[in-house]
């Protein structure tokens, strides 16, 4: 990994931007940009790169400067070269989100068969693709009283032993974590014939579990997927965290060989309510648990955390405004009637506010759903059955009615890239949803994977009158800051559901209660992954480090795979960027 600071240089490259890589995150007033650019006269001084590949291998190569590369050929006996000059200068949209059809295939050691337990649990086929080359277990586990939660559990690439485990959870609320390892950060993709016996899956080479890790994907809460929830409780955060907590301490004892790993929560989305609220529960019981005892820290992606205006509940307009998706006259028309500690979801911000926000919601083509807030930039899902994928919204607008608000669909679009590899055309296709629900309801997937026997398997389980909370921040003030724990937040630049700008805001306020401090060196500076800028960075002494992803949407390690994949192995490797 290269570390580009403000200046635009690190230590051996001196490192052009272009000004297509600049977003809405670059606070600097394009520095990046502007202190990279070299004099046209210098354009053939040689220079050395640096880079590090996915496995921490380093890379070397003498180079000139992006531009013209001159190659002559000599014909025998000829006295005067052929100058062909070949521009490399356009860039497609493919390369803007960070990878390329070349890039793909990442080689790394699998397990033999032999590494694997003899569990009943163990995978060892998946109809619509073979034998798994890596040792998957999944199953069904209690989960405290009249609860069960299904599970997949994938060790890591090369061999479980001394790695940690990361414990995924989608958001929603009350969405199933298979989205993530079947959309996004999983070693599989479904793809758009996700009924074809040999092709409904292709391997995913941005796979976290070849970053060095062992994962396990939960359905948590009860009740979502394949989990089953009994309780007749109303679902809330303080149920999924007991539950959650219930089923790893099961996990633990099932599971032994996984003992001595280290622990890492992770997720997005409404994960910003999951992760604080377990990780809160977890330390509380690090002297009695002892999975609680093995608790690192998290990774939280676009994470809801406090639903006020000055922060998610208004981010969303604040972010479209910075995006050109929004008139002046709107954006200053909602500055001016609605107040920073309103809460839109509540619909405590007035009739003013609401009527403001809902003609933004217009203007920019959210409401019909012309426009993807969970990547704006990305198509929609014109295909197949409706989005039905709108638990988010529900939860914070929905179901409020006072507000006005028009209820939004939320439509994983990745964009469509079928000229590139089979893993990515997947991963970028509309509708890859809906591919997963038809696989999943499959009878021959359903029993290879050890499920209980449904029909109906969803992505999202009603929400039941899940409880609304406003805010964790609290959680952040009262119990993780200084806990030891280890806490990267990071945040797709281009999600319009829980954007970039809202994040910074909530940070941004705890940094001006004095509760968070800047580590030396590590203010607002780049990170960068395959010699690309892939974001910017600030780490905090209190344990928080906060990173942009440059073009990625709400679903980060789905709408830019191989980025999110350097900045999860770094920091489980160092702990931070």
């Amino acid at each position: 990994m290269e570390l580009i600071t403000s200046n635009g240089r690190n230590r051996e490259k001196y490192a052009p931007v272009s000004p297509t890589d600049r977003d809405s995150d670059d606070d600097g007033g394009g520095q990046n940009r502007a202190s990279a650019q070299r004099e046209d006269d210098d354009a053939d001084e040689e220079e050395v790169v640096v880079t590090l590949d996915e496995y921490g291998r380093e890379n070397r190569a003498t180079s000139r400067r992006e531009g013209s590369t001159f190659i002559y050929f000599y014909a025998a006996g000829c006295t005067v070269a052929l100058l062909i000059s070949a521009i490399f200068t356009m860039s497609n949209a493919w390369n803007e989100r960070g990878s390329s059809c070349d890039d793909v295939d990442v080689p790394s050691p699998s397990p033999s068969a032999s590494d694997c337990t003899s569990h009943t649990s163990r995978i060892s086929q998946l109809p619509g693709f073979g034998t798994v080359s890596s040792c998957h277990y999944a199953g069904t586990l209690q989960a405290g009283n009249s609860r069960s939660m299904y599970y997949w559990l994938v060790e890591a690439e090369g061999g479980y032993e001394n790695k940690p485990l990361i414990v995924w959870f989608n958001g929603g609320p009350m969405c199933s974590s298979l989205l993530g390892l079947f959309t996004e950060n999983g070693p599989f993709v479904v793809t758009a014939d996700p009924a074809s016996s040999t092709g409904a899956l292709v391997e995913n080479p941005y796979s976290w579990h070849r970053a060095g890790a062992n994962v396990l994907y939960v359905e948590s809460p009860a009740g979502v997927g394949f989990s089953v929830d009994n309780s007749h409780q109303t679902p809330s955060d303080a149920n999924y965290a007991s539950s959650s907590l219930a089923f790893l301490e099961t996990f633990w004892a099932e599971h032994p060989r996984l003992n001595n790993a280290d622990v890492w929560l992770s997720g997005e989305s409404y994960a910003g309510h999951y992760l604080t609220t377990l990780a809160s529960l977890m330390l509380s019981k690090k002297s009695t648990s002892a999975v609680s005892a093995k608790l690192v820290g998290f990774m939280l992606g676009n994470g809801v955390t406090d639903d006020s205006y000055k922060y998610d509940g208004g981010s969303m307009y604040r972010t479209l405004c910075n995006h050109n998706f929004l008139s002046d006259a709107t954006c200053t028309a909602l500055e001016a009637n609605c107040a920073d500690t309103c809460n839109p979801v509540e619909g405590q911000c007035g009739s003013a506010c609401a009527n403001k926000m809902r003609f933004a919601e217009r203007e920019a083509g959210i409401t019909g759903n012309a426009v993807n807030v969970y990547d704006i930039y990305a198509d929609k899902c014109t295909g197949g059955r409706r989005r039905r994928h709108r638990q988010l919204e529900n939860h914070r607008r929905g179901l409020i009615s006072s507000t006005g608000l028009n209820d939004r669909t939320r439509a994983l679009s990745l964009g469509t890239q079928t000229s590139c590899s089979p893993v990515l055309a997947a991963l970028f296709h509309p509708c890859i949803e809906d591919h997963l629900v038809t696989y999943l309801r499959r009878s021959d997937v359903i029993a290879a994977i050890h499920a209980r026997s449904i029909s109906n398997w969803d992505y999202c389980a009603p929400l039941n009158g899940y409880a609304y909370v406003r805010s964790v921040m609290n959680i952040y003030r009262n119990t993780l800051l200084n806990s030891g724990l280890k806490m990267l937040i990071y945040s797709g630049n281009i999600d319009d559901s829980v954007s970039t700008d809202g994040t910074r805001a909530w940070i941004r306020q705890l940094r001006s209660e004095g509760l968070l401090s800047y580590e030396t060196g590590k203010q607002w500076s780049a990170w960068s992954a395959d010699g690309q800028i892939a974001g910017f960075r600030e780490v905090y002494n209190e344990g928080i480090t906060f990173a942009t992803v440059r073009g990625a949407g709400h679903m980060v390690p789905g709408t830019q795979p191989k980025r999110a994949y350097w900045m999860v192995k770094n920091f489980l490797s160092t702990g931070s960027l």
